[in-house]
């Protein structure tokens, strides 16, 4: 076994309904998140990879036992353009570059999470919050 501090699942529903041969069927995701945060002794994360996470779905996360999100979002990579590059067929590639820019910006993603799933800088609080982006300019 290794001797890990947390476990991360990282999440990315756009990226596979857009990826020939990508994974449509999730449905008891949510459940197995639940078990899997139920069985480690550890704390698992959750990020959302492409376009963030909802405030319902965030919720959910928390209410299954998830100690930390990260919400991602627009602004980074796009998976669906990169998708849409990867794309067999004219058609593939139009729907894909369709969601190129879909999604909700970290910061503003941020901002409903807190207010809407209550997360507070309280201790102890319900789950912790993050939003990983890209900067802009680096230099």
């Amino acid at each position: 076994m290794i001797e890990a501090d947390a476990l991360i699942i990282h999440l990315n529903p756009l990226q596979e309904a857009l990826q020939r041969g990508g994974d449509r069927d999730w449905r008891g995701v949510l459940t197995a998140i639940e078990a899997t945060a139920s069985a480690l002794p550890v704390p698992v994360v959750v990020k959302e990879v492409g376009a963030g996470l909802s405030v319902t779905v965030a919720r959910q996360l928390i209410e299954a036992g998830v100690a930390m999100l990260d919400v991602a979002g627009a602004g980074g990579t796009s998976w669906a353009a990169v998708e849409g590059a990867r794309a067999a067929t004219p058609q593939a590639r139009e729907v894909a570059m369709a969601f190129a820019d879909w999604g909700i910006p970290p910061p503003k993603r941020c901002a409903r999470c807190i207010r809407r799933c209550r997360i507070r800088r309280s201790s102890p609080p319900a789950a912790s919050l993050t939003a990983s982006m890209r900067l802009k300019r680096c230099v």
